[in-house]
């Protein structure tokens, strides 16, 4: 029985086999509690209902942030029993990342495909950051999943799945939005058509399960709602804002828009320049992906220390990426240390170090220190890559495409 010897892929298995049923288990026997779903489940009853899904649920003291598409995909799992729809919603939810992780593992890294041993690495990484999110069953593992096949999609020039993916990832959140408007300046002519056609058909389609004028004002509520959100929860908040508030500095909404957009400028700036000189389809998707989310953490006005899970594929792999480099000691450290801020101190495991380390602005801390990083990493790509061009016909799979 091969999966019985020892190896570093039987051992991830292993560990995300025993960690998914075990969360499945306590999804289970604690429905109501350490969830998200029981919001997802509440919305769900609103829609069928036809109740407002966008109003303070009392039952949860929550609000609802996802688009109608999602309230509707989701009622299979939301009429369930609360213990089975709970604990199947997180076990999904946890497939979709390792499919998803594993698909890029093998077709959209610089390096892909990576080996059995660098893929069990990859995926054992990837728990740090991300273990908090897939404890509470939040969406935003299965939002980067979706952006990472979407990855995988562009690198194949399969545009028009990846449009269904990256529009799928924005209507579980709105997040990737702004990644949808970098990826249509990058190439233009391949996506943006596809992007709006998708988007389209994704706020169409809930007109198969509720009557029009209903779905018509739940789509325009979603709206406002999202426009809405840097006044939410704001207790809950971990983004670059929390972290100046800590420090003493009290900016208005107004200001850290405007420090957001100019950083996702940069953001795109740093992708398109990435792509000019590279030529190579597969590392400017690694800096778009790395980039944007890392930019989305600290900017988004709804980020939540869950919501980090995010770039746990982004950092696992340059975790990875810093072993397989020799004597890149700086940069394990670097990595290491932003994981652990990102992950680890923020759960009870930091109990110890909650006298020396702030909690609220310790995951904030990690992201900007996983950005010094990459500010890093983006120098050596721009380096190591400048004058070369490879001929798509060599790469295969249309990897490289001319100069935007």
């Amino acid at each position: 029985m091969s999966w019985l010897r020892p190896s570093w892929w039987n051992t991830a298995i292993i560990v995300w086999t025993v960690g998914l049923i075990g969360i499945a288990v306590q999804g289970y026997l604690k429905p109501r509690t350490h969830t998200v779903f029981d919001i997802y489940a509440f919305g769900c009853e609103d829609w069928l209902a036809g109740r407002d899904i966008y109003i303070w649920q009392v039952q949860t003291d929550e609000l609802y942030r996802y688009s109608p598409l999602f309230a509707v995909v989701t009622i299979p799992l939301a009429i369930l029993p609360p213990g089975w729809g709970n604990a199947l919603w997180k076990l999904l939810n946890g497939i979709i990342f390792i499919w998803a992780i594993r698909r890029w593992a093998h077709r959209g890294l610089p390096e892909s495909p990576l080996d059995s041993r660098a893929e069990a690495f990859l995926l054992l990484l990837t728990i740090p950051v991300a273990m908090i999110s897939l404890h509470i069953g939040q969406a935003n593992l299965m939002l980067v999943a979706f952006c990472l096949v979407a990855f995988v999609a562009i690198r194949e020039d399969k545009w028009w799945q990846a449009a269904a993916w990256i529009v799928g990832a924005i209507l579980i959140k709105v997040i990737p939005l702004p990644l949808a408007l970098v990826l249509g300046a990058l190439f233009p002519l391949k996506s943006i058509g596809r992007l709006m056609a998708c988007f389209a058909v994704g706020l169409v389609l809930p007109l198969l399960a509720q009557r029009p004028e209903y779905v018509l004002d739940q789509t325009i509520k979603w709206v406002k709602h999202l426009l809405a959100s840097h006044e939410i929860n704001q207790e809950r908040n971990r983004n670059l804002r929390k972290l100046l508030e800590e420090m003493g500095y009290l900016l208005e909404p107004k200001t850290m828009l405007a420090i957001g957009v100019f950083a996702g400028l940069a953001v795109l700036l740093v992708s398109w320049w990435t792509y000019r000189r590279t030529g190579n389809r597969s590392s400017t998707l690694w800096v778009v992906g790395a980039w944007f989310f890392t930019w989305a953490m600290l900017h988004n006005p709804a980020t939540e220390a869950a919501s980090y899970g995010v770039i746990s594929p982004f950092i696992a792999w340059a975790v990875l990426k810093s072993w397989r480099t020799p004597g890149a000691w700086v940069d394990r450290a670097m990595l290491l240390a932003g994981m652990a801020l990102m992950g680890p101190i923020i759960t009870d495991l930091g109990n110890p170090l909650r006298g020396i380390i702030n909690m609220a602005a310790a995951p904030i801390l990690g992201a900007i220190l996983f950005q010094a990083w990459l500010v890093i990493d983006l120098w050596r790509i721009l380096k190591n890559n400048a004058g070369e061009r490879p001929m798509a016909g060599v790469i295969g799979l249309s990897q490289i495409e001319p100069t935007v």
